[in-house]
């Protein structure tokens, strides 16, 4: 004998605001049972097809709940039916219903908790417990994803729509986005460790299949890096008004141009894009070389470098990055854009040293500035948002024509490999990536990279080390086989 399970308006019983609550029935052997899904509705709002009306302000969200109701009421009832070769009667299933710790008596939309309000207090509490300002920036970045997430779908999320689909169609969401795997992966492990909150010191409970989510991530060494020759085609686009390619002039609007450079910036010197973020004035230093004779009367030279400490490490990392000509020029033009922002391939016919001079009399006079009094005003680079510097980086890739096939395998088991345009591919991370691939396929030792990136393994440079057949064979070329003696 079969059951019948269906939704039912108990219009027998009314609330103060004309309200009737909703059950669910179970029938079985001609007996029934009510199982309450914990909201009301009135007549008008309730369909003769057993269903809410569409137009309901909060349609999504009761729409939800009767769905997960009859889901795990069905689960006990076929779970009993597999054990005992008959389907519960109706005292039965209501005697699993209480013992199911799953199951519960839905708490009203009223008293369930809203997840953003639950951010805020997960947020302040991780700035008690002394979290890095990085991380606190993930927590607060994440939850501005995840209001821009509840707009998509144009209802409020509480408690207990928490479940492994929640978090499933919220990173369909960010990857929709065109946010990196990785990326993804570190807001829905910020949703995790939110839930974990609620159950740990909210004492709420969840349904605990969200702890089944889980982000792809991109395989090691399958990241794509500029080659150098686009690299340079990037750079002569950018710097330098009055280039040509193929006989034609690059337009670039303004907001390209900066963009384009902040990204050079990055492929320059291998900072990443928080780190850029937070750069200051006093983090670019000049100084003179020692002079390798004593008593010389040559004019030492300068020396022009980034120093600064990784944000998002635990342990304090310093970094020291040289800079030189394409890496002044786009200094210059952030510190004095008025006069350095517009320059031409004239002056590629300046010597280093005189840009060094020039970067370091408009840094003296940036810094010197009595106008500047907060550690914010000594701010060189333009804030961008990481999802808005991502998606526009790709257009303007996709202008320089950087579209050979880029092949990416997923990071999974029997994960397949999908074929993009390079251009789609490229993030804030490229520039970082590409500065470490071209320094070592120009022979920088891995140890002193180190000290400019910031990496604390050896391991982990070597995911960079992009072998071909070619390089092979040149390195064996010039050093071993045919090496000139």
């Amino acid at each position: 004998m079969e059951f019948n399970l269906y939704f039912y308006l108990r219009t027998d019983k009314v609330n103060k605001n004309q309200e009737h609550p909703l059950n669910l029935f179970y029938v079985f052997q001609r007996k029934f049972l009510k199982i309450p899904l914990g909201y009301s509705l009135k007549k008008e709002d309730w369909l003769e097809t057993k269903l809410p009306n569409p137009k309901h302000k909060d349609f999504k969200y009761i729409w939800r709940r009767m769905d997960e109701l009859e889901r795990k009421v069905r689960d006990l009832i076929y779970n009993h039916h597999t054990l005992f070769g008959t389907f519960p009667s109706t005292l039965q299933l209501k005697n699993l219903l209480n013992s199911n710790p799953i199951i519960k008596k839905t708490e009203s939309l009223v008293e369930d908790k809203k997840i953003t309000n639950l951010f805020d207090t997960f947020i302040e509490n991780s700035k008690k417990d002394d979290k890095t300002q990085t991380t606190i920036s993930v927590y607060e970045t994440t939850k501005l994803h995840w209001l821009e997430f509840e707009k998509h779908n144009k209802t409020g999320f509480c408690v207990s729509d928490i479940n492994f689909k929640l978090l499933e169609d919220f990173s369909l969401f960010l990857k929709n986005k065109n946010l990196m795997f990785s990326t993804v992966g570190k807001y829905i492990k910020t949703m995790k460790t939110l839930i974990n909150f609620m159950i740990k010191y909210e004492k709420i409970k969840v349904d605990i299949s969200f702890k089944e989510i889980k982000v792809e991530r991109e395989e090691e060494n399958n990241f794509v890096v500029l080659e150098f020759e686009e690299y340079e085609l990037l750079r002569n686009s950018i710097t330098y008004s009055d280039f040509e390619l193929d006989g034609e002039r690059l337009n670039f609007s303004k907001r390209e141009r900066q963009v384009g450079k902040l990204f050079l910036f990055m492929c320059s010197t291998g900072v990443s894009y928080v780190d850029l973020m937070n750069l200051r004035g006093f983090n670019f230093i000049v100084e003179k070389k020692e002079l390798k004779l004593k008593k010389s009367q040559k004019e030492p030279e300068l020396m022009v470098y980034l120093k600064y400490d990784r944000q998002k490490v635990k342990k304090k990392t310093e970094c020291i990055v040289p800079l030189h000509r394409h890496t002044l020029e786009i200094l210059l033009s952030f510190i004095e854009p008025n006069r350095y922002d517009n320059i031409t391939r004239a002056n590629l016919g300046i010597p280093e040293n005189m840009l060094k001079k020039w970067v370091d009399k408009s840094l003296k006079s940036f810094m010197d500035d009595p106008t500047k009094l907060k550690e914010k005003d000594f701010k060189l680079f333009d804030s961008i948002s990481n999802s808005d510097f991502n998606i526009e980086i790709k257009k303007l890739c996709e202008k320089l024509n950087f579209n050979t096939v880029v092949h990416i395998k997923e990071k999974k088991k029997n994960g397949e490999t999908k074929v993009y345009r390079k251009f789609e591919c490229i993030s804030s991370h490229t520039g970082r990536r590409t500065f470490v691939t071209l320094c070592l396929k120009l022979g920088i030792r891995p140890d002193i990279l180190m000290k400019s990136t910031g990496h604390l393994k050896l391991d982990t440079m070597r995911r960079y080390n992009r072998y071909t057949t070619t390089s092979i064979h040149e390195e064996f070329e010039n050093k071993v086989l045919f090496g000139n003696n």
